[in-house]
């Protein structure tokens, strides 16, 4: 199994990052406290030249106007969580340990239908790269789980 360290390696490198990204997000949505979270968007969509006050710049700024602290805690206390699971799943698949591998595959397996169901409602190139990469990772390390379990079936008496 020495010969997959490159693939497992690349893959906790990936999952380490996506940890940091959601991390990152949530603990800068506590920026957002006591703050009119609504207001701050339509600030923002002034400033990139979006009107807030027609089609879905308007539907979203309806739905910031429902946010509040409380929800903003409990995004950033998710984001958190995340990206522990994330941090424990990279560190698993750099010290290529089996569980770690099967995490990965649970947790890359699961967003799997979400992810056809997006291409199919709104397809774009990006989706489907990014669904591709999923179904790649998710392969590759059922691939190694099915590898080292014929390994040791035939190592046992």
């Amino acid at each position: 199994m020495k010969s997959h360290r490159m693939g497992l390696h690349f893959i906790a490198v990936f999952e380490a990052f996506k940890g940091l990204f959601v991390l990152a997000a949530g603990l800068g949505l506590l920026h957002f406290l006591k703050h009119n979270v609504a207001h701050v968007g339509r600030i923002l969509m002034m400033h990139i030249g979006v009107d807030p006050n027609h089609g879905y710049p308007h539907s979203l700024i309806l739905q910031l106007e429902h946010v509040n602290d409380k929800n903003i805690v409990i995004i950033a206390v998710l984001a958190t969580c995340y990206a522990i699971v994330r941090f424990i799943e990279a560190y698993g698949l750099w010290k290529q340990r089996g569980w770690a591998e099967w995490l990965a595959i649970f947790s890359g397996a699961v967003y799997l239908p979400f992810e056809f169901i997006e291409i199919h409602k709104h397809y774009s190139h990006l989706k489907l790269a990014f669904t591709v990469g999923n179904i790649v990772v998710v392969g590759y390390l059922l691939v190694l789980r099915i590898i080292e379990s014929r390994e040791k079936s035939k190592t046992q008496p």
